[in-house]
């Protein structure tokens, strides 16, 4: 998140896992509407169930807040994400698309999925 920060100079930086290829096509305009009505400094997706921290829209003014965390020996993503200004944006309507692959197999279980039926139902 560091690096991204560091690589361009835009006021905010989306992050996304490669793992989870599945997730909604309005992700970015829900977590910027839900950042801005919130008026929050960082924005995650909340499926119903869990919160995606890996997933997150963050504004560039919590980048010194956050380097000092991981300089100071910090890892866990989600524990810093507490001690900041943090909204989570309702993706109930969509659990399926937060869906993570992490094997083989389960990629293959997706692809059989995908072919029988609309990712997003």
């Amino acid at each position: 998140m560091l690096a991204a920060f560091d690589a361009c100079d835009s006021e905010m930086i989306l992050t996304v896992p490669c793992d989870t290829p599945l997730l909604p096509r309005d992700l970015a305009t829900r977590l910027l509407q839900c950042l801005e009505a919130q008026t929050a400094d960082l924005c995650c997706p909340h499926d119903g169930e869990r919160l995606h921290p890996v997933i997150s829209l963050i504004r560039r003014r919590v980048q010194p807040a956050m380097a000092d965390y991981f300089n100071q020996g910090g890892r866990a993503v989600y524990r810093w994400f507490k001690t900041q200004k943090l909204a989570q944006a309702d993706f109930s309507d969509c659990p399926k698309r937060f869906t993570n692959v992490n094997t083989h197999a389960q990629l293959r279980q997706l692809e059989q999925q995908l072919s029988r039926q609309n990712p997003g139902d």
